[in-house]
């Protein structure tokens, strides 16, 4: 996608360790001469597939022409752009937000097909200008 100017870019979730911390920590003080204790496999697996209500921070980054990172803690979403002269990330977008009307949908229809019509009815509203987004 570089070569041909496409933006790539990369979603990211943080979570807290929380309870396999905690037991992890536990096998690493059981270990006195290990200093390096591993996590295993389920508590990593636990700490990772928690609900997303449980996320600390969340945001996504956009690599192209420009590289940008958006980002939340929760009660706002900042938008950063990377300056390439100092080499930092510089706030560009402040307490973003999402419209609450717009004429602007997407969805990948390429799996329309399979669609319930009540979906498709909705699509092809917004499409006519009929319907909200």
């Amino acid at each position: 996608n570089a070569d041909a100017s496409i933006c790539t870019g990369t979603v990211f979730g943080v979570f807290e360790r929380g309870n396999a911390d905690k037991k992890n920590k536990q096998q690493h003080n059981n270990q006195e001469n290990d200093a390096s204790a591993d996590y295993d496999e389920e508590s990593l697996l636990e700490a990772v597939l928690q609900p997303a209500n449980k996320m600390r921070a969340a945001g996504y980054c956009l690599y192209s022409s420009a590289t940008v990172l958006v980002f939340t803690l929760g009660s706002s979403v900042y938008g950063f752009t990377l300056d390439p002269q100092i080499q930092e990330f510089v706030l560009t977008h402040d307490k973003l937000t999402i419209p609450s009307r717009g004429n602007v949908y997407s969805c990948n229809e390429a799996n329309s097909e399979g669609w319930q019509s009540g979906w498709k009815d909705y699509l092809r509203n917004i499409k006519l200008g009929k319907g909200e987004t």
